[in-house]
């Protein structure tokens, strides 16, 4: 049943790229998601640029099916997306398992002891987690989508 709705979540992730895919007209972009304009001073947090073309599709869709708030799925989509590059793993396959896995729940664990979004056993991966100070960083967001992608790879 599991295998099922893995195939079913990458199915749909799929029909989703290719939707996607299709060119989007400028003026069919809200103002708010517009690119801010140039600041005259160090920006004290970091920000994520504005999500355009299929990564905003991305996070509308997550957001909509899961009902997730969309600041949050755009943090997860923009992780998975930098994730995906680093470790050469199709961004969208990231964002399946967290489907799949933790319905992007970033705090989810299970009795087996996996954790966060990608549920990753810590005591399997302990050598990736000491570069992210250890194993309750798995509760991090962007340290759980950056060493589930990792894994992802090695596999």
């Amino acid at each position: 049943m599991k295998s099922l709705k893995a195939a079913l979540a990458l199915v749909g992730l799929a029909a989703l790229a290719a939707f996607a895919a299709l060119p989007i007209r400028a003026d069919s972009v809200p103002p708010d998601l517009s690119c801010p304009a140039a600041t005259d001073g160090p920006l004290e947090a970091r920000t994520e640029p504005p999500l355009e073309g299929e990564q905003l599709a991305v996070t509308e869709y997550i957001a909509r099916r899961y009902r997730v708030a969309d600041t949050a799925v755009a943090r997860f989509v923009a992780t998975a997306y930098r994730a995906g590059e680093q470790h050469s793993v199709d961004p969208l396959l990231i964002l399946a398992v967290m489907a799949v896995e933790s319905g992007y729940n970033p705090v989810a664990q299970s009795t087996a002891g996996a954790k966060g979004l990608m549920q990753v056993i810590p005591r399997f991966h302990l050598e990736k987690l000491i570069d992210h100070g250890g194993e309750h960083a798995l509760l991090e967001p962007e340290v759980n989508i950056q060493v589930g992608a990792r894994i992802l790879r090695e596999y």
